[in-house]
């Protein structure tokens, strides 16, 4: 994508001022306009999604400017490598499937309720993981605040469909490196900072701990609580281990 906007911009075309993900629906249909010879800024902004912000006036004002054929073909050989690294990414998306399908469990469940999907992001993969992921593990882990069904697919990635691993929830926070790792020496606390090291399914949890900011639910109102007592980062770590309890 940059390698795109390095090309269009010696022909002063400005869409990245205008559009905030060059890759977004809107900016994905001006490309493809551009590639098959539209030159004029009106009819490329014609492409622009109706639920976007910026309208076609603006986007065409982004897009006036001149087309010079090295500059051209620049931008043709990054759209073709874009497309191949896109269709490399929809046949990764095919190989986590696979599995997940083969580990389908042959229980009787009850239909996976239905709720709102968020909009789909440019990078989601191309199947459905959450109703994968409730199939293979039972339980719908999305219904935990703050999980998303990406961050679902690296924990059970990680630590398996049943946790068996862990035979107790404390082993299994200790694992992850979430629980204050308490130094004493006779009755005094030297310290109480939790173990380092670069976990995947942590890291997960910090990450979906930190999507709790603006939330109404009881753990973003524990991370808040946490945030104002501890600072940032020790309130994401402490929402995180409650997270992983729940798991």
């Amino acid at each position: 994508m940059q390698h795109m906007q390095k090309a269009l911009e010696p022909m002063n075309r400005k869409r990245t001022e205008i559009l905030r993900d060059s890759s977004g629906v809107t900016g994905r249909a001006i490309l493809r306009a551009i590639r098959r010879g539209t030159r004029a800024p009106q009819k490329l902004a014609k492409y622009r999604d109706k639920g976007g912000k910026a309208s076609a006036a603006p986007i065409a004002q982004a897009l006036t400017g001149t087309y010079r054929q090295e500059h051209l073909f620049a931008r043709k050989l990054a759209y073709e490598a874009w497309q191949f690294t896109l269709a490399q990414g929809e046949k990764v998306d095919g190989q986590i499937a696979l599995p997940l399908a083969r580990r389908k469990g042959d229980r009787a469940l009850p239909p996976l309720k239905s709720t709102a999907q968020p909009k789909r992001r440019a990078n989601a993969p191309g199947f459905d993981v959450r109703t994968a992921l409730y199939y293979v593990v039972g339980l719908d882990l999305t219904q935990i605040e703050g999980l998303s069904a990406l961050t679902a697919l690296t924990l059970i990635s990680a630590i398996g469909p049943g946790g068996s691993p862990f035979a107790t929830v404390q082993k299994f926070c200790s694992w992850l490196g979430l629980c204050p790792n308490g130094k004493k020496t006779g009755a005094r606390v030297k310290s109480s900072r939790t173990r380092r090291g670069v976990n995947r399914a942590a890291q997960a949890l910090r990450r979906a701990a930190g999507s709790l900011h603006h939330s109404q639910g009881a753990l973003a109102g524990f991370l808040r609580r946490r945030k104002g007592r501890l600072g940032v980062q020790a309130a994401l770590t402490a929402t995180a281990h409650k997270l992983a309890r729940i798991v």
